[in-house]
């Protein structure tokens, strides 16, 4: 099964889909009870856009091999992008129940992460992580990732058990490509540039096909300005994963960065052709357009991928934004979508989204983020809502007390 995940891995990477379809349903007729390969063709349907073939696959690994827990990871997390976060932690309490182990843990975690006031919370689901396999990296990325939503968190560390977070997790495993990864975006984070540098550096030496690593680089690059680094990192990697779609995506970022929007636009829409879940590629493309000027066809892409990835907080957010720039004459509130022309509004179904409906829909995708209730606060403000305004930016608070633009828009908000 190893042998055949990397053939169809090499396959994806050099864009032949059909051969890659076919080593994962040749590993399926070699092993139909064994649930790695359904997991296999499963992940090649999905990486194909195909996410109902992808989510039957799954379920048939589940089936034929209950105690095999990548067929439940799998599946919640197709689940999850398929719009049923409910179903999804579901199916990752039945693995615990047929496969305990601590990846199912994280899964939770990261799921819970996502939620408002979770039960157990994300930090529990880590903590239940690390207390199955203590040198479990995975575990410990995800608590310094809900320390940084919750600083409340951070004096619970000698109590849970764990300390240096990142740092930690590379120290368990020094060829972990992806613990390096994280610890540079701590360090970058926190504004240690020179360090995050080196430690990104170090990642593509430890593991030099790690395409991940190079789109990460490339992205901190491009933040500071930096774009021929950013050029070279990127460059690198399409050499190495020329149909990655997240590195099709990062060089739509690094073209919109410098203006040229044809060339955006089409390295965004083979990153959507190579992957119809990746969130950065329909942003990217809608980024694009809009720089371009076109509104509509901004709005158009958005549309779709509201369907496409229906979870995705940033999404609507987007959405919201976009909407919020049109002039009231045109924007037009819960009428029929077929009535209303594509450029005065976001029709979902049968309903037309003004603003602050688009930013209300982020906010449930993602109740852990801020960003979705500043964008309300300033929208209501700009409508001439003040209380409104305000009770949107007290839940922003809420969320992220700590965070800059938080507290940024709270003391605008005092002096208004």
């Amino acid at each position: 099964s190893g042998a055949a995940t990397n053939l169809a891995l090499l396959f994806t990477q050099r864009g032949d889909r059909t051969q890659a379809l076919a080593v994962a349903q040749a590993a399926v007729n070699a092993a139909p009870l064994s649930g790695g390969g359904w997991v296999l063709l499963g992940n090649v349907r999905r990486g194909q856009g195909d996410l109902p073939g992808a989510l039957a696959a799954y379920r048939q690994a589940i089936g034929v091999a209950g105690g095999f827990q990548d067929g439940y990871l799998a599946l919640a997390d197709a689940l999850i992008v398929s719009g049923q976060p409910a179903e999804a932690a579901a199916v990752l309490a039945q693995g615990l129940q047929a496969a305990p182990g601590p990846e199912l843990y994280v899964a939770l975690g990261n799921l819970a992460a996502r939620q408002r006031d979770p039960r157990p919370t994300a930090a529990e689901q880590f903590a239940a992580a690390l207390a199955s396999d203590r040198p479990f990296i995975p575990a410990y990325i995800g608590l310094a990732s809900v320390s940084g939503l919750r600083p409340e968190l951070r004096d619970q560390r000698s109590e849970i058990g764990y300390v240096g977070d990142e740092e930690r997790a590379v120290a368990l495993n020094p060829a972990s490509a992806w613990a390096r990864v994280a610890l540079a975006g701590a360090l970058r984070s926190q504004g240690a540039w020179s360090e995050a540098e080196a430690v990104f550096k170090q990642a593509l030496v430890v593991e030099p096909l790690y395409s991940a690593g190079y789109t990460a680089l490339a992205a901190a690059y491009l933040a500071r300005g930096e774009r021929e680094a950013a050029w070279a990192v990127l460059q690198a990697a399409a050499q190495i994963a020329p149909a990655d779609a997240a590195v099709q995506s990062a060089l739509g970022q690094w073209f919109l960065h410098g203006g040229r929007y044809d060339e955006a636009q089409d390295a965004f829409i083979q990153a959507q052709q190579l992957d119809h879940s990746l969130e950065s590629a329909p942003l990217g493309l809608a980024q694009a357009w809009l720089a371009a000027g076109n509104r509509s066809q901004a709005l158009a892409v958005l549309t779709e991928a509201s369907q496409a990835i229906p979870t995705s907080s940033a999404v609507w957010l987007l959405a919201g934004n976009l909407l919020a720039t049109l002039p009231a004459d045109v924007r037009t509130e819960n009428r029929p979508a077929s009535t209303v022309p594509l450029t005065a509004s976001l029709p979902i179904g049968n309903v037309v989204l003004d603003p602050a409906a688009a930013y209300r829909q982020a906010s449930q995708r993602d109740a852990s983020q801020a960003a979705p209730w500043l964008a309300l606060a300033a929208w209501r403000q700009r409508s001439a809502d003040p209380e409104g305004a305000q009770a949107a930016l007290a839940r922003a608070a809420d969320l992220e007390p700590q965070n800059p633009a938080v507290i940024i828009a709270q003391a605008e908000a005092l002096q208004a």
